[in-house]
């Protein structure tokens, strides 16, 4: 072997981030029953073995794409939290947020995913639930609960109300990537939003 095949040769950092695209692209296209660890190594132009020695099992990586794709969404989401301004324009720019991953074409289909295989993989549908939607609607909640207590929004109960919010917009983004493709009038996404919100924070603001 050549000095220069050595050089060239990706780390295994490198190596490690091909495998998880990979799958990442075919997770989304077949779904995760369909997937073998065999599809991944032909796609990334590797043999099984080096999956393998990267990722033991196919749950395995499929947690990576979560912690490569999707975590980062959700760490971005907590963060709003913080940032200045009112409890409604935080709520407001978080739905943004979060309506706008869910109808990525390629990290929003990881839901409708998960929703559609949650019966044979279990497992797997917990780990999501508990790394990707406990603590995004945790961060809507927490708005809320600032809301309240500034005194912008009514004593509503805040986990309750923050599934109210969250769940039209998952099921809207479900249906994107599903039936919607065949819904002879297509919903325009951001209408819809605004038009949720509008209606939701109107619902949970005090009255004067």
């Amino acid at each position: 072997m050549s000095d220069q095949s050595v050089k060239t040769r990706p780390s295994r950092e490198a190596r490690r981030e091909e495998l998880i695209e990979a799958a990442f692209a075919l997770f989304i296209e077949r779904g995760f029953a369909s997937t073998r660890l065999e599809d991944v190594a032909v796609s990334a132009g590797v043999a099984k073995g080096t999956v393998v020695v990267h990722f033991p099992t196919k749950e395995t990586l499929f947690s990576a794409v979560i912690t490569h794709y999707v975590e980062p969404s959700v760490a971005r989401a907590e963060a709003i939290t913080s940032e200045p301004g009112s409890a409604s324009d935080r709520l407001r720019h978080l739905l943004y947020f979060i309506h706008g991953q869910l109808c990525d074409p390629h990290i929003g289909g990881i839901p409708k995913m998960i929703v559609s295989e949650v019966g044979n993989f279990p497992e797997l549908a917990r780990s999501f639930h508990e790394r990707v939607c406990i603590r995004s609607r945790a961060a809507e909640s927490e708005l809320i609960r600032q809301g309240i207590a500034s005194g912008e929004f009514r004593a509503v109960d805040p986990d309750l109300t923050a599934r109210l919010l969250l769940d039209p917009i998952i099921m809207h983004a479900i249906w994107r990537h599903s039936l919607g493709r065949y819904d002879p009038v297509p919903v325009d996404s951001a209408a819809y939003l605004d038009n949720h919100l509008s209606i939701f924070l109107r619902g949970i603001a005090v009255e004067h």
